[in-house]
């Protein structure tokens, strides 16, 4: 019995053995886990803009992705601010293109323009905006990247485009231009300007914006008259105005001009006074050697300035009328001859410096000379200072050297002009003299 045990027993003891000695099993290895897209915003440009009330602004980003993984754009969203207050916000949806949303692995993109409006006009511009991205590989993945960027300055407003419009006044029943009347905006966005005619009857009126709008034209004892105008189509607009029917209007007037306009001519002037009614003036001339430099129109009191001619070898005349309605009035000029001989003056300063006269005075030379041409007749010039501090001079023949003397200046350290001159008939020549 107990030689049978042992061995049953040792057999057991193998088996637990060889139990015991076998190796445990290794654990199975772990798969890397995928990587994830990362977004970077690289830059942002934004620029303002005014809106009809408040304000507009245009976004760009641009993206950068640095992992290699493609990553899809799911949204970006915006928050402008003004000196740290939040003024407008806006969220944006496939903000590449309705099409694709995606920036390639280790790659670059730029967003469509994002706009963004903040209708309050009571908000400041912005200063500053912040962009949120958010992001995703496309299955379960999703991140954010921010950024933020100073908003340029709003820049001034660009000047609108201005037009010019023009035109001729005229009488109705003469086709005389009406000078000094007025063309005006009735309404529109030209509502207020206006603009006169000149002599001619003529206006140019510029700085006017594209519109169509009512314009009026009036003038001192004129119906006024109307049409539309439309801005540039219409480049031009005449009027033809009409006298009331029962105006009633006088002027007289009265002519500087000598009885014999000498044969150089000027310029003379004939003061008109409206002595009744409101109405207007229109001059001519019979002639062609007097004309109207100044304007040949006018309304109401005031000079008619009109230029004579220099004259040849016979006295000739002309008329001046002056009408208006209801009545005229003429004005006879006769101008003499150019004579067979005339005085010729010359005057030519001395050595001392005219210009630089000391306050303390002094004395000054002239040469001064007078003489006729043809030769052989004989002539007589005046040379005298124009100012009461120049002294001297006298009536001379012949050429002559002069001294005048410059009297002290009472207020030393301001400086006073005057001038020495020589005068026979319409001929005549001067020297500045200036006291320091």
């Amino acid at each position: 019995m107990r030689a049978c045990v042992a061995p049953c027993v040792g057999a057991v003891a193998l088996v637990a053995l060889a139990g015991c000695s076998h190796s445990p099993t290794s654990p199975s290895p772990v798969p890397p886990s995928a990587p994830h897209p990362s977004v970077a915003v690289t830059s942002i440009a934004v620029r303002g803009q005014s809106a009809a009330s408040g304000f507009r602004y245009a976004t760009t980003l641009k993206l950068r992705e640095s992992t290699g993984v493609a990553a899809t754009i799911v949204a970006v969203d915006l928050t402008f601010t003004a000196n740290g207050a939040a003024v407008a916000g806006s969220h944006h949806d496939k903000p590449i293109s309705d099409g694709t949303n995606v920036c390639p692995a280790s790659g670059t993109i730029e967003t469509r323009q994002l706009d963004t409006v903040d209708p309050n006009a009571a908000h400041a511009f912005a200063t500053a905006v912040q962009a949120v991205v958010t992001f995703s590989d496309g299955m379960s993945f999703g991140g954010t990247a921010t950024a933020a960027a100073d908003v340029p300055p709003l820049p001034p407003p660009n000047p609108p485009q201005t037009f010019t419009l023009i035109g001729v006044i005229t009488d109705v029943s003469t086709h005389a231009p009406i000078g000094g009347a007025k063309v005006e905006a009735l309404n529109g966005l030209n509502a207020g300007q206006s603009a006169s005619t000149d002599a001619s009857g003529s206006y140019k009126w510029t700085g006017l914006l594209a519109d169509t709008f009512r314009v009026r034209a009036s003038a001192s004892g004129y119906d006024p008259g109307e049409q539309n105008v439309t801005i540039p189509t219409n480049p031009r607009a005449d009027f033809e105005l009409r006298r009331p029917v029962d105006s009633t209007c006088s002027y007289v007037g009265a002519s500087n001009a000598p009885s014999i306009v000498g044969s150089d001519g000027g310029d003379f002037t004939i003061a008109l006074t409206r002595t009744a009614g409101a109405c207007a003036w229109q001059a001519s001339a019979d002639v062609s050697w007097m004309t109207f430099s100044h304007g040949a129109a006018g309304a109401g009191s005031g000079p008619l300035v009109f230029t004579v001619a220099a004259n040849g070898l016979n006295t000739r005349s002309g008329t001046i009328t002056v009408s208006w309605t209801g009545g005229s009035a003429s004005f006879l000029i006769v101008q003499g001859p150019h004579p067979d001989w005339e005085c010729f003056v010359a005057l030519s300063k001395g050595p001392e410096d005219f210009d630089h006269v000391p306050s303390a005075g002094g004395t000054l030379t002239v040469s001064a000379s007078v003489q006729s041409v043809p030769a052989g007749w004989q002539c007589t010039a005046t040379v005298s200072g124009t100012v009461p501090w120049l002294s001297g001079g006298g009536s001379i023949t012949s050429p002559t050297i002069l001294t005048f003397t410059v009297a002290a200046n009472p207020t030393p350290g301001s400086t006073r002009t005057g001038s020495i001159t020589i005068q026979s008939g319409a001929k005549s020549a001067s020297q500045a003299v200036t006291q320091r």
